[in-house]
């Protein structure tokens, strides 16, 4: 039985509740239609936890160049030392 806001799957007992084995019927409510089976969904969790980290990792590193070439502790190449203006010294 498939209605819009409820969906019904039968799926096996396993073991861990009561009943002998068989086949009992799952209803899910649900506001959206169930997906094609063609399209598997996406779990974002790994995406969105790859970009975070790179952000903090980069926005870590940005810091500690900033606070080293302030202080006058960044040792740079000659050809970018020639580049930056000397550091303020505070």
């Amino acid at each position: 039985m498939v209605t819009a806001m409820a969906t019904a799957t039968k799926k096996k007992n396993d073991g861990w509740g009561e009943g002998t084995g068989e086949y009992f019927e799952v209803t899910s409510a649900s506001s959206t239609p169930p997906s094609s089976p063609d399209v598997p969904e996406r779990d974002l969790f790994v995406p969105v936890l790859a970009l975070v980290s790179l952000t903090g990792l980069s926005a870590a590193y940005l810091y500690e160049s900033i606070r080293l070439y302030a202080n006058g502790e960044l040792y740079l190449p000659d050809w970018l030392a020639a580049v930056l203006p000397p550091a303020p010294n505070f």
